[in-house]
């Protein structure tokens, strides 16, 4: 990446482990469950605890 020519920086999402997360779920589920909490929020801790207990709930 080259910032001076404004060129989008691009995460590394395999090798920069800033950016990874655990897989528990599909692409699909994972934009639902993220979606329908964002909707639901004051801010983000709220959003933040809505996603850990639907993560909960789906683990279970």
């Amino acid at each position: 990446m080259n910032a001076d020519a404004g060129e989008p920086w691009i995460p590394d999402f395999e090798d920069n482990s800033p950016w990874r997360w655990e897989w528990i779920q599909d692409d699909e589920a994972f934009h639902y469950d993220v979606s329908n909490a964002a909707h639901k929020v004051k801010d983000v801790n709220d959003f933040r605890t809505k996603l850990a207990l639907r993560r909960e709930k789906r683990l279970q």
